[in-house]
């Protein structure tokens, strides 16, 4: 009778033909990402220059196509910096916006994390610990010791649509009418489990008599009612304004949102070592991180803002923004209000998840306390390092294993 098992040659056979498939798989990737990639075919050329270059420097696999997308669009499009530094800046790792965007130059490029360096496979966190951070439904689970320090979350809509009460007055299954209900009270925000950028974030406020704003967009309750019934694997909750002494700078509909980094230094234990925050006026919208946004420093001890710079296009070029352009207040010196409370808050977080060296968290400061939107265990640099270049710390360093 013929055994339908795999004896020991064959299984060994078979495990090296595996082998070699990963790694031709692993070879070719550079060539079938640039392939995929949208335009003529220098643009493509130019991509696979780098996503090579990103291979070879050892950047984990799945980062290799930012790579690749940023530094071929920024050698066609950034304006004010030739190719030969271009490609200067690119062979060690650093995409050549930041030349506008944080200064960067060949004497101080070594205060600022290269590419390479960050996106190794060593500097992420173990895949065990990854959806706490991916799936915001996990990271309020995450977070649950800090509830009163997180946005009100209404209700779950999972992958098929169904509703399901988190921090809503409810022990049973919802449903779309409970959300219709919520709106009709206050502004409510709908957040995609999974993304970032502002994908997936959609505001919906009701303006009466059967009209609705979805995001900046006026429309009528059907409208509004199919929008809420598509939504799917969604958190509901509260929208958050900015607290009082800071709309006085930037105004009553304009966003605030604090950018947290701390590190958990395995000799002195969690430490606070940078802080940015985003600021909205009429041209950014809702979301932060598009042009128009304004990013300010906050000194780590008092809570002032400083240097406060607004995008004026899509590759990060920026310019000086002293006075928010919609109220036409100063920025540079407003006071977060608590910032010792604050400063508390993130520390007690981090030391909560001591096995994450490097995290990341958006802040809203309102008038009911501060309120953790998110946290992330490999957040980008590019918001922070204007302000705070990650190799001028030495937290930062080790965090990276750069320290010398």
């Amino acid at each position: 009778m013929k055994q339908n098992t795999l004896n020991f040659l064959e299984f060994n056979i078979l495990i090296m033909v595996m082998g070699i498939r990963s790694r031709i798989k692993r070879w070719l990737l550079p060539y079938s990402l640039a392939l995929k990639q949208e335009g003529g075919v220098k643009f493509k050329l130019k991509y696979l220059h780098y996503a090579k270059l990103a291979k070879r420097k050892d950047v984990i696999y799945f980062r290799i196509d930012r790579i690749a997308g940023e530094y071929a669009y920024d050698w066609f499009n950034v304006k004010g910096v030739s190719q030969e530094d271009k490609e200067w800046f690119c062979q060690r790792g650093y995409a050549p916006h930041k030349v506008n965007w944080v200064g960067l130059s060949k004497e101080n490029y070594t205060d600022y994390i290269s590419n390479f360096d960050f996106y190794n496979p060593k500097t992420y966190v173990d895949n065990r610990f990854v959806q706490f951070f991916e799936n915001k439904l996990k990271t309020y689970f995450l977070l649950a010791p800090f509830k009163k320090d997180l946005p009100k979350h209404y209700w779950w809509v999972d992958t098929k649509g169904d509703v399901y009460p988190l921090d809503a007055d409810s022990n049973k299954k919802g449903s779309y009418e409970d959300i219709v209900k919520l709106v009709d009270e206050k502004p409510i925000v709908a957040k995609a489990c999974y993304g970032g950028h502002g994908k997936g974030f959609i505001r919906y406020e009701s303006l009466g008599n059967g009209k609705y704003m979805i995001n900046h967009d006026e429309v009528g309750e059907a409208e509004f009612i199919k929008s809420v019934k598509e939504l799917k694997n969604y958190l509901i909750q509260d929208f958050l304004r900015p607290c009082k002494e800071l709309r006085k700078a930037i105004g009553e509909q304009a966003y605030g949102v604090i950018r947290i980094v701390t590190v958990n230094d395995p000799d002195d234990g969690p430490q606070f070592v940078a802080s940015v925050i985003r600021i909205g006026c009429k041209g950014a919208g809702y979301l932060t991180d598009f042009p128009g946004t304004i990013y300010c420093g906050i000194d780590l001890k008092t809570g002032s803002l400083f240097d406060p710079k607004m995008t004026i296009k899509e590759n990060f070029e920026s310019e000086p923004c002293p006075k928010h352009p919609d109220t036409n207040a100063p920025l540079e010196g407003v006071k977060i209000p608590e910032w010792d409370y604050l400063s508390d808050l993130v520390i007690r977080v981090t030391r909560t998840i001591p096995w994450i060296k490097y995290i990341v968290m958006d802040v809203v400061p309102t008038d009911d306390g501060f309120k953790i939107l998110e946290i992330n265990s490999h957040g980008q640099t590019w918001v922070v390092e204007p302000h705070y270049p990650y190799l001028k710390n030495n937290y930062l360093k080790k965090a990276f294993g750069l320290e010398k």
